[in-house]
């Protein structure tokens, strides 16, 4: 592997413990943003803005948003995404989760 083959986010002081690549709501964002990265830890959910870089490299950068959740303790055990922007999430206490976000 080289380097440049992954990407580190340290934003979060906590482990994060569920990952989801999702469409974003449409005009919630720029029209840049393709997707979003959500982030689970054991306290809460952050949306990451995902914005393509360099498109000779491939390089994406990860952009912090307002959107975050707390999740109560629950840990979330998957991520899902629709492709109108909804976000889905399955806690480890078997409850389905839905995290909305919209423009202020």
């Amino acid at each position: 592997y080289k380097n440049e083959d992954f990407y580190v986010y340290d934003g979060l002081d906590q482990l994060i413990v569920a990952v989801g690549l999702v469409r974003p709501r449409p005009g919630v964002f720029d029209e840049g943003v393709k997707h979003v990265l959500v982030l689970s830890t054991p306290v809460e959910i952050v949306l990451l803005k995902l914005r393509k870089g360099d498109s000779v490299h491939g390089d994406i950068q990860l952009e912090p948003t307002d959107f975050n959740l707390a999740s109560d303790n629950v840990p979330m055990r998957s991520i899902a995404g629709t492709n109108d922007g909804r976000i889905f999430m399955a806690g480890h206490d078997g409850s389905l989760y839905e995290f909305v976000y919209e423009n202020p």
